[in-house]
């Protein structure tokens, strides 16, 4: 900054204008940077905050009722369907902030792509016979399952 004060002296009235320009595109880039690092924070937090819920404890209990289904050593008939609902509307939501660009995809991918994808294999039939009464159930995350499984990390 000092070195800007000095210059504007130095140069007199024919560089100044030049200078000033030269002063606020600086600035006004800097601006922009600093944007782009507070929006790309938010999203990796958003996307932290994915996996916090994911290993919260009382989120843990619904996955070790419907780990055995995924795994398919119990039918999905067999699964409380409430936990059925919350484990797809978890991934729902993930979906949509993906696709909103609120969540970090990549840092969401590599967490949670095994899970994503072998729900689907799963509970895609369930999730169609849900679709026959509500279209759009789930289907932001049948979007994300589709995108993931043609990804390689």
């Amino acid at each position: 900054m000092l070195c800007l004060i000095s210059l504007h002296a130095l140069l007199g009235d024919k560089g100044k204008k030049e200078l000033d320009y030269a002063t606020s595109l600086v600035a006004g880039v800097g601006i922009v940077y600093t944007i782009l690092l507070t929006v790309q924070n938010r999203r990796a937090s958003a996307a932290a905050r994915f996996a916090e819920r994911w290993n919260n404890p009382e989120f843990c209990k619904i996955r070790r009722a419907i780990g055995p289904i995924i795994r398919q050593e119990r039918e999905v008939a067999d699964a409380d369907r409430s936990n059925l609902a919350i484990m797809l509307n978890f991934f729902e939501e993930m979906s949509i902030s993906v696709s909103l660009g609120e969540a970090q995809e990549l840092m969401l991918r590599k967490f949670f792509k095994s899970a994503v994808i072998q729900s689907v294999t799963v509970l895609g039939p369930w999730i169609a016979e849900r679709q026959k009464f509500q279209p759009t159930a789930y289907g932001e995350y049948l979007k994300l399952v589709r995108r993931w499984r043609d990804l390689d990390l």
